[in-house]
């Protein structure tokens, strides 16, 4: 696997893990622990007792865990715990019902409307693309998931005190890979001295282009999912260009603007990926489209939900059964 943020492979391992609490759980191993764990596809078919120390837990869309620095991992160790998990598998554990903490929902996606509990199970099928693949042996396991969320509430956006919504981007234009071409948008730096903005492959010029990425909590009756939006949706929905927010908006204005936002009702186009930062996994949406919901749209939901009623009341007979 290629991690992004430094372009180097490592080596990762899967394996899913279950003891006598009647639990299992997916567990991803990295690195030296995952070349040097003693469990090979010949091993793994006798199921050894490994024992885990201070492993991390994701907590999205169902419960996992992976390595850290400071995970140690033992493969059938002289242990009277690792004993007792041993027997309650031979002498029936592993025929018993399971209790999947780390539960997936159908791989897919698409454009049926979803609500966000819906988009938190499938997303947890998703696995690191290689190649454009799944990297999966599991049946129907996508690297990309869309999704579509009708009635969504803007919960929140999130700021870190007083850094931008915005980042400065290079304004170079570079091929797009399509014969035409397209901004750099890097972030770059300004040096004082000169006024030069800078960005890591070397571009400079006078000028930047500031662009937004903000981090917004959508919420549904279900639950609550983060997304994140760049510049086109999150100027969209503050009704701000980022270069005017640069340019003259002071703290208070940009407060009242976020603020504004809050509560908000939107019909909205996600898109999913799994990705890696600092040997992790995480699953990362993002937002490429929204409605906004107006008191017409609502009215709209009325008349058809009360119409699905109408036509369903017409197949039923006064004793309550189906025509």
């Amino acid at each position: 696997v290629v991690i992004r943020n430094s372009g180097q492979e490592r080596a990762r391992r899967n394996f899913t893990i279950a003891d006598d609490s009647g639990c299992s759980i997916e567990m991803t191993v990295w690195g030296d622990t995952a070349q040097h764990c003693g469990i090979d596809e010949n091993r793994a078919q006798f199921n050894p007792v490994v024992m885990i120390k201070n492993a991390r837990i994701s907590n999205y869309g169902g419960k996992s865990l992976t390595t850290a620095s400071t995970t140690t991992l033992e493969v059938d160790p002289d242990d009277s715990r690792a004993f007792e998990v041993k027997n309650w598998w031979i002498q029936g554990g592993q025929t018993g019902a399971m209790q999947a903490l780390s539960t997936g929902g159908a791989g897919g996606g698409g454009n049926a409307p979803k609500t966000v509990i819906d988009v938190m199970r499938m997303d947890n099928n998703l696995y690191l693309s290689l190649n454009g693949q799944a990297a999966s042996d599991v049946p129907n396991a996508r690297p990309v998931n869309t999704h579509t969320i009708q009635r969504a509430t803007v919960a929140q956006i999130f700021r870190s005190g007083e850094k931008p919504l915005y980042y400065t981007s290079c304004i170079t234009e570079i091929p797009d890979g399509r014969g035409g071409v397209r901004k750099c948008s890097k972030k770059v730096e300004q040096d004082i001295s000169t006024g030069t903005w800078s960005c890591i492959d070397g571009h400079q010029n006078p000028q930047c282009m500031p662009r937004y990425i903000i981090n917004i909590k959508l919420a549904d009756i279900s639950g609550e999912v983060l997304v994140r939006a760049f510049d086109d949706q999150a100027q969209a929905l503050l009704g701000v260009a980022a270069q005017d927010m640069m340019n003259g908006m002071g703290e208070d204005e940009i407060e009242a603007l976020v603020n504004s936002t809050q509560f908000k009702k939107i019909n909205v186009r996600l898109r999913s990926k799994k990705e890696v930062y600092t040997d992790e996994e995480r699953v990362n949406v993002s937002m490429t489209d929204f409605t906004p919901i107006t008191d017409q749209n609502l009215q709209q939901d009325a008349k058809q939900m009360m119409d699905l009623l109408d036509k369903y009341l017409q197949t039923v007979d006064p004793n309550g059964s189906r025509n």
